[in-house]
């Protein structure tokens, strides 16, 4: 079994499986496009878990922003 990580919006104390990025409330806070930028440098940028790419940490940043300004104006 594997282990689980916390959500990586702010202030979320969600567990969840580590092939997620959020929890599913906060993933669907992040609009469709920027949630396809995440799995498309998930999967090409992340292979290797000590060193992601810098594009996939633009994306998870902008995922993580997005939230963050969402829950902000809520």
């Amino acid at each position: 079994m594997s282990e689980k990580h916390r959500c990586a919006a702010r202030q979320c104390r969600a567990m969840i499986l580590p092939k997620f990025l959020m929890c599913y409330s906060h993933w669907r806070m992040v609009p469709m496009a920027l949630q396809q930028d995440v799995w498309r440098t998930y999967f090409s940028g992340v292979r290797n878990q000590c060193h992601p790419s810098r594009e996939y940490a633009v994306a998870v940043k902008a995922a993580v922003d997005t939230v963050a300004l969402e829950k902000a104006h809520a």
